[in-house]
């Protein structure tokens, strides 16, 4: 126990690392509220942290989330799970935000990390694949579901909506998700889409952004359960903006 009058609070580990965790599995890890000084201090919420990137993903949640205000008492602990469950593929984290009355320190953060891995290839009914042929270039896959539009949320799975939702909101397996999104060059970027409601899908390729390489030359493949059933290109895209 350290600190004098003034309410003291530690997080212990401030850092969790889920490591990676397969699409359709979870994983739970555990840290500690610890008050350090010598009265109380309360907890007023745990909150999801904001970056340039956008909030904490709701992937990772609360596993059994306290009624707040928490007070703990000197020299206690309580323990807070975090459970992550990925629905994409690839790297996620960001933080939470602890709020307290500690004076020297209000709002405590811990952050986390984790790799969620996809599926196998086997498993999944449309994998759209996207490759090129030059370096420091940038070149973004779209997939339209069913009358989807290009750069609308509902409609069109990018780099920027990597995971949208296209059927049952409570089953992640028909919703497309983007597992790499490569912005310097050769790809691939891959889209995947585990059960897809029937309909027509559209492939969208464009010529992202130019750092200062040559004009790339895309191809496009389309695998079904793991096998190959269209292959398109080669096509070359000239200038920035170009759309095939």
């Amino acid at each position: 126990v350290v600190g004098g009058a003034d309410p003291c609070l530690r997080v212990l580990p401030n850092r969790l690392d889920f490591g990676p965790v397969a699409r359709g599995a979870d994983r739970t890890l555990p840290f500690d509220l610890i008050s350090c000084g010598m009265v109380p201090v309360t907890i007023n919420a745990i909150r999801r942290g904001n970056s340039i990137f956008g909030a904490l993903p709701d992937t990772f949640q609360l596993s059994n989330p306290p009624g707040f205000p928490v007070v703990i008492q000197p020299g206690q602990r309580v323990p807070i799970e975090i459970t992550y469950s990925p629905r994409r593929a690839g790297i996620e984290g960001g933080y939470w935000e602890v709020f307290n009355d500690d004076p020297a320190n209000p709002r405590v953060r811990v952050d986390v990390s984790a790799l969620a891995t996809p599926p196998p290839l086997d498993d999944i009914a449309l994998h759209v694949r996207l490759n090129w042929d030059t370096d420091l270039t940038d070149v973004d896959l779209h997939l339209l579901g069913p009358n989807g539009q290009l750069w609308t949320c509902e409609g069109d799975c990018y780099f920027s909506n990597p995971n949208p939702n296209w059927g049952d909101p409570n089953d992640f397996r028909d919703d497309p998700f983007l597992d790499v999104d490569d912005v310097d060059g050769f790809g691939p970027e891959n889209i995947n889409l585990e059960t897809p409601k029937p309909g027509t899908y559209r492939v969208v390729v464009q010529y992202w952004a130019d750092h200062e390489g040559d004009s790339p030359t895309a191809t496009v493949e389309i695998l079904e359960f793991g096998q190959v059933v269209g292959r398109f290109g080669p096509q070359r895209l000239d200038a920035v903006n170009d759309v095939w």
